[in-house]
């Protein structure tokens, strides 16, 4: 569009860079210079993220002129419900059964992120088999179906929305009751900004990760970092339980 002089861009006064760090990335860092080097040298430039690495503030800088960094500490931050983080080891060939369980919890909104995009239409066929109502969202998909598909989502008429983090970016869905990491998250900033997409707004949530022996060491490791406890969980009658105990436990957030 700006190629084609439809946005006038010397017009701009502030331009908002969010989710900053999955902008400020190779693949995306040239076309964000260029944005921003359409606009006026006068206009303000805000970037907003969740993370902030190194290289990332760098670049930032070297965007920009006197830029000014604003951290919320932990104990500045909004407050947020409880978010309870488990996880259930398995092998990658059990995944399917674990979220079909999932999908058939009751009273629950699950986003559940998946690292291949050539398997996300595999699964949400699978669990459709199943008659479960599941939708998918990904960068392949035209305008009008990602539309259809975050709409169903939000008026409850999917229970489980599977998508990949390039689609799910800077999405703002009210009453995400579970965030579902089908697969392990490649850092662990990918981590923070999948699970941040429950607990929102004061409510309630629930971050599940799918993990083999391997990647629960990751896991933990993740968690340790951001200070958060992490417990595993089996499914005993249809329900969530603690292994050590087997006591049905509601996680499901009303």
């Amino acid at each position: 569009m700006i190629k084609q002089k439809k946005l006038k861009m010397h017009e701009v006064k502030t331009l908002v860079l969010d989710e900053g760090d999955q902008l400020l990335v190779p693949e995306h860092i040239g076309t964000i210079r260029n944005i921003v080097k359409s606009t006026m040298a006068s206009r303000q430039v805000m970037m907003f993220s969740a993370t902030l690495k190194n290289e990332t503030e760098q670049l930032a800088h070297e965007m920009t002129r006197d830029a000014e960094v604003i951290r919320i500490n932990k104990e500045e931050e909004i407050p947020s419900g409880k978010v309870e983080h488990i996880f259930f080891s398995c092998e990658p060939r059990d995944k399917m059964k674990l979220l079909e369980k999932i999908a058939r919890l009751e009273d629950i909104k699950v986003l559940a992120f998946i690292n291949d995009i050539t398997e996300i239409s595999v699964v949400a066929a699978k669990l459709n088999f199943k008659e479960l109502s599941v939708g998918l969202l990904h960068g392949e998909l035209k305008k009008m179906e990602r539309q259809a598909a975050l709409k169903n989502f939000r008026e409850g008429k999917l229970k489980m929305l599977i998508a990949t983090d390039v689609a799910a970016r800077g999405l703002d869905i009210q009453g995400v009751t579970h965030v579902v990491h089908i697969d392990m998250p490649k850092d662990i900033n990918q981590y923070i900004h999948r699970s941040g997409r429950t607990g929102r707004m004061g409510a309630d949530g629930t971050v599940i990760s799918l993990v083999t022996d391997r990647e629960e060491r990751e896991l933990k490791q993740y968690c340790r970092k951001i200070n958060v406890p992490v417990s595993k969980r089996v499914f005993y009658k249809g329900q969530i339980v603690a292994e050590e105990n087997r006591n049905p436990a509601r996680i499901n957030k009303k």
